[in-house]
């Protein structure tokens, strides 16, 4: 199987911004997302995209192997930064 799209980096925001509340950091995109779950399936598959060649870029690409993805495809430094994500934790 092959997958191709952005995969982002996310920052998932606990408790209100104005108090300091806390952020998570994880990996967010629908076809990393399904290249995941098909692997976790037991399935073959690659993920293409592109990354920039900053720490961000790095986190995706260390996610996607760790879980099995093949990522062989994927273009490096592309002159733009590797994408970003923020999620408003939601108010209590």
């Amino acid at each position: 199987m092959l997958t191709f799209g952005e995969t982002m980096v996310a920052l998932r925001g606990h408790g209100p911004f104005k108090l300091g509340g806390s952020m998570d950091l994880s990996v967010a995109g629908a076809e990393s997302n399904v290249a995941i779950g098909l692997t976790r399936l037991g399935h073959s598959v690659r993920w293409a995209g592109a990354v920039g060649a900053d720490e961000a870029g790095e986190l995706v690409l260390r996610t996607l192997r760790a879980e099995g993805v093949d990522t062989s495809c994927v273009t490096r430094g592309t002159g733009a930064p590797t994408g970003l994500i923020l999620f408003r934790g939601c108010p209590r």
